[in-house]
């Protein structure tokens, strides 16, 4: 996810789209800036999860031409998004559900990206409507991988 997010985020289709996302917004203001980026791709993709037993990652690209993905291909959508406008404290946040609910131990279930924009940590989960920007479901444990 993080090579697929670095790579995409210098293609002229991603930095496009990222200055398309926030021209309207007032100059510097980088939350505002991650929240835009976090909304257009929570609104545009629709949720649906990977081929059973099959883990997949789509590249930003696919996943705007498909207009679907899970949590790996929009929080590397977002990732990338936010990475071609120059946010650079950029990492995933990857859950483990062994705290929430007993399953899977070991495994990671649900990722999604954060921004830390001066010295703050924006969660920014586009893959769950449930979940407003800039907070986070606080029942999880999570390891946290920079971009």
């Amino acid at each position: 996810m993080r090579r697929v997010a670095r790579a995409y985020s210098a293609t002229p289709l991603i930095r496009r789209l990222a200055l398309s996302i926030v021209e309207n917004l007032p100059e510097k203001n980088r939350i505002a800036e991650a929240v835009a980026v976090r909304d257009y791709w929570r609104n545009k993709i629709r949720f649906v999860r990977d081929i059973d037993g099959l883990e997949t990652v789509a590249t930003p690209v696919v996943t705007l031409q498909t207009g679907q993905g899970d949590c790996d291909d929009v929080s590397t959508a977002v990732a990338s998004t936010l990475l071609a406008l120059g946010h650079e404290s950029i990492f995933f946040r990857a859950i483990d559900p062994t705290r929430s609910n007993g399953r899977g131990a070991g495994r990671l279930s649900h990722v999604y990206v954060v921004d830390v924009i001066d010295g703050v940590p924006v969660p920014l989960d586009a893959s769950d409507s449930r979940i407003p920007a800039g907070q986070e479901a606080s029942h999880v444990r999570a390891k946290n991988v920079r971009v």
